[in-house]
């Protein structure tokens, strides 16, 4: 029975994120020879705070888990990835996300779920046979890869042109504009990866 004014317990799942942050909290601090006063006097966290948050008894807000980060030299995401369990995904054939474009002519499957701390994208895409299809070349920030894994496949970059056969593979900075298309009679699969990564 619950009694005016308690609050309800958290859920295990929460409770257990909690220790294991403080517990990745206090293995980095120690890792670095650093005190609870040493981190205190860095970023004016208490250090009897600090010592509740790295026992789990206390959860640490967005801005106390930047500036304890900030005082162990690294991204307080990378803590909250750390605590949170081995990144990983792992997908099956028919489970996966999958979405044509607009003209029908590409489609394209993520072979990976985002994960905390993910920075690529992994991507089948497979070009139909489009002669007739307009090209709107464009750029945006980061790398492409992309691997041919049957057919071929035409890729404009900057000013120029690359027609790429089963095998062969191409690396680009996307900053420059760009645009894929299928030259040939049969479809095209490639392998693409993306850095930074995009929702699918």
């Amino acid at each position: 029975m619950s009694h005016a004014g308690s609050e309800d317990p958290q859920p295990a799942s929460v409770t257990g994120f909690h220790h294991e942050l403080g517990r990745k909290l206090k293995q980095e601090r120690l890792r670095r020879g650093l005190t609870l006063k040493d981190i205190e006097n860095r970023v004016g966290i208490s250090a009897t705070h600090l010592s509740e948050v790295e026992r789990g008894k206390s959860s640490p807000t967005v801005g106390v888990l930047d500036k304890i980060a900030r005082a162990l030299g690294t991204r307080s995401s990378l803590l909250i990835e750390l605590a949170s369990g081995p990144p990983l995904s792992h997908t099956r054939p028919g489970d996966r996300r999958a979405v044509l474009s607009t003209d029908g002519t590409v489609r394209t499957e993520s072979l990976s779920d985002a994960f905390p701390g993910a920075e690529i994208s992994l991507l089948l895409k497979t070009y139909s046979p489009a002669p007739a299809r307009k090209l709107r070349p464009r750029g945006h920030e980061g790398e492409e890869f992309v691997y041919v894994l049957s057919g071929r496949l035409r890729v404009y970059v900057g000013e120029e042109q690359h027609l790429l056969e089963a095998g062969d593979s191409i690396h680009f900075k996307s900053v420059q504009p760009h645009a894929f298309e299928n030259p040939a009679e049969e479809p095209c699969t490639t392998l693409l990866a993306t850095c930074p990564r995009y929702a699918l």
